[in-house]
C-alpha cells in the first residue's frame, strides 16, 4: 500500500493504510475520521474490489503442500492446512497456528454463518488476530457448552470467545451462563428445559461452520472431581471434542457423566464444516482419533504434529 493521494479514491487509501499498514482497528480509524465503523469496513471492502488494496498470503514454508495432501488422503479430509515449525520453538509455531486459523476464519465465514468455537488458550489467542473482512450483521455465534464455575481465567471461556468474536463481526451471539457439568442428572434436566437454555442448545443444530479443538483426556483433570476422572480414565478414551469422549477409531464413547453435562446434541458432528486445530503433540492420540472418527474434517496444524500423525497411522 501506499499513501499517495489517488484522486477520488483517496479515502480509501488512507483508509486501507490505516487498517493494513498501520494496524489500527476498524474502531480506532473509524473515531479519526468521524465516521462509523460499518463505513470502515464498506470502504475496506471498496479498496479490495478496486484493486487498492491486494492480499497475497506468503506462507513461511515450502514442504507444506506434501504434508496437506497427504492428511487430505489418509483421513478423507476436505482441508488441511500445515504450517512449517521444523526450526521453530513450540512458541513460534504455536503463534504461526493461531495466524492460519484466523485467517481462515476470515475467509470462510459471511452473513450466513452459523458459527461456534471452542473454548481454550488456541482460540483466545486466534481472536487476536482475526480481521475481519467486514461486518456481518447476518451472521451468528453459538456457545455451545457451558462454563466452568471453578476456572478463574474467563477469557479462555467460550462465552468471553463467543462474545470477542461477535463484537468483532457485529453480529448475533447466543450465550449460556451456566454450568458445563452439575452434580446430578436432576439438575442438569432443570436447567436445560430453562427456555433461554434450551434455545442456545436447539442452535447447535443449525451450526455450519465449527472450530475446534482437541483436548487429551489428561487434560480434564483440572476441570472435573477426581473421581469423574477415574471414571473417564478406565475407558479406552484418548480425546474429546465439545465434551463427547472417543477411543482412538474416533468412536464416542457413552458415559455416565454426560447426564450430567451441559453441552450440545450429538447431531454437532454431522456440522458441515468442522474444522480441527491444534499444534500440541501431546494431543496426537486425541487428534488422530477424531480423525479417524470423522469427528472434524478439516485440520490446521504443524508440520511436526502432521508428521508424527502420519507416522502413527502408518504405525497401526
Amino acid at each position: 500500500l501506499t499513501v499517495d493521494k489517488l484522486n477520488n479514491n483517496d479515502i480509501l487509501v488512507e483508509i486501507s493504510y490505516l487498517y493494513y499498514e498501520m494496524n489500527l482497528t476498524q474502531q480506532e480509524i473509524a473515531d479519526r475520521l468521524y465516521i462509523s465503523r460499518t463505513n470502515v469496513s464498506r470502504l475496506l471492502t471498496e479498496a479490495r474490489e478496486k484493486g487498492i488494496v491486494k492480499i497475497t498470503v506468503n506462507y513461511p514454508y515450502e514442504d507444506h503442500v506434501k504434508l496437506e495432501q497427504q492428511l487430505r488422503e489418509t483421513f478423507g479430509l476436505s482441508e488441511a492446512l500445515v504450517v512449517n515449525s521444523q526450526s521453530l520453538y513450540s512458541k513460534e509455531s504455536f503463534e504461526l497456528v493461531c495466524k492460519m486459523a484466523a485467517n481462515h476464519i476470515r475467509n470462510n465465514v459471511n452473513n450466513e454463518t452459523i458459527l461456534s468455537v471452542s473454548r481454550g488458550r488456541t482460540f483466545k489467542n486466534i481472536i487476536k488476530y482475526v480481521k475481519p473482512f467486514c461486518a456481518y450483521p447476518d451472521m451468528q455465534i453459538v456457545q455451545l457448552t457451558g462454563l466452568f464455575e471453578h476456572i478463574q481465567q474467563a477469557n479462555f471461556e467460550e462465552f468471553d470467545l463467543v462474545r470477542a468474536l461477535s463484537d468483532l463481526y457485529q453480529c448475533k451471539s447466543y450465550c449460556m451462563m451456566v454450568p458445563f457439568l452439575v452434580e446430578n442428572p436432576e439438575l442438569c434436566e432443570q436447567l436445560t428445559n430453562r427456555p433461554i437454555i434450551k434455545n442456545v442448545l436447539n442452535m447447535s443444530e443449525k451450526v455450519n461452520t465449527l472450530y475446534s479443538s482437541v483436548t487429551s483426556i489428561d487434560q480434564w483433570q483440572k476441570y472435573i472431581s477426581e473421581k469423574d476422572f477415574a471414571d473417564i480414565k478406565r475407558t479406552k478414551a484418548v480425546g474429546s471434542i465439545e465434551g463427547y469422549f472417543f477411543d482412538i477409531n474416533g468412536q464416542i464413547i457413552d458415559m455416565p457423566i454426560y447426564k450430567r453435562m451441559i453441552f450440545p446434541k450429538r447431531s454437532i458432528f454431522e456440522t458441515p464444516k468442522r474444522i480441527c486445530i491444534t499444534s500440541n503433540t501431546f494431543k496426537i492420540p486425541a487428534l488422530l482419533g477424531a480423525l479417524r472418527g470423522g469427528l472434524v474434517n478439516s485440520v490446521i496444524t504443524d508440520s511436526k504434529v502432521a508428521f508424527h500423525l502420519l507416522k502413527a497411522t502408518n504405525q497401526m
